[in-house]
């Protein structure tokens, strides 16, 4: 009888295992061509965030590397313009005598009047009068023998620099732009810091203008605007060089 148990109980094991499916066994080749899947990478918001700040860093050190590539250039550039500008200055006193010679050709002779008041200086005449003289444009070539006088009586005079700038701006008004090129040097050279010296290298521009040398004009513009950014002088030179491109 037990024997019999057995054997039943023997089919019925395996009938069971007949009907149920079992995955086959996997040999450790096959485990390693088919590794686990393993879960899928979230990027969070702050990963996101961050991965677009470095690509704007990325951007805005690019375009750093350009404007410093163009600061470099303009450097460049503004060193040969000094440097052709100091050719020029060497040159000037070579053109002076040139122009001088021609100047004084076709100078107007100084009327009878003028010489009388240029024999002597009047005792109730100062340094003010004959610098507001020719700010005024008014007795020019008496004002500018006057303050010749004085500037070599007086070497040391704190109003020295205001009678320099007005002898020149004297030879200019006379349209003698030869001497007032050289005496608004003058006054560049003994006072380059000065408000002065800004205009100075306005009028030396001018000055150019008028003997129709519009090349060395252009360079003593260029040079007030660079030197004098926040004096009137720039303004005035930024004008002039507009008139000159056309």
């Amino acid at each position: 009888m037990k024997a019999l148990e057995r054997i039943f109980y023997l089919v019925l094991g395996t009938l069971v295992l007949a009907h149920c499916k079992f995955p086959p066994p996997t040999t450790s080749d096959e485990q390693t061509q088919n590794p686990p899947v393993q879960q899928e990478y979230q990027i969070s918001p702050q990963q996101v965030e961050q991965a677009k700040s470095e690509a704007t860093i990325a951007k805005l050190q690019e375009e750093l590397d350009q404007l410093r590539g163009k600061f470099e250039v303009l450097g460049y550039e503004v060193e040969q313009l000094r440097d052709l500008q100091k050719n020029t200055t060497r040159d000037i006193d070579s053109r002076l005598s040139v122009l001088e010679s021609q100047q004084s050709i076709t100078a107007k002779q100084p009327s009878t009047s003028e010489i009388a008041r240029s024999v002597a200086v009047t005792s109730n005449e100062s340094i003010d009068t004959w610098i507001s003289n020719i700010n005024q444009n008014i007795s020019v070539a008496h004002s500018i023998d006057n303050i010749l006088k004085w500037l070599d009586q007086t070497p040391q005079h704190p109003k020295r620099l205001s009678a320099l700038f007005a002898l020149a701006k004297g030879y200019f008004n006379q349209n003698d732009h030869p001497r007032a090129i050289q005496g608004f040097q003058t006054v560049v050279d003994d006072y380059p810091k000065s408000g002065e010296a800004c205009d100075a290298r306005y009028y030396q521009g001018r000055s150019f203008v008028k003997l129709g040398d519009s090349k060395n004009a252009k360079l003593f513009f260029q040079e007030t605007i660079e030197i004098c950014p926040t004096h009137s002088a720039k303004e005035k030179s930024e004008y002039e060089l507009k008139l000159i491109s056309g």
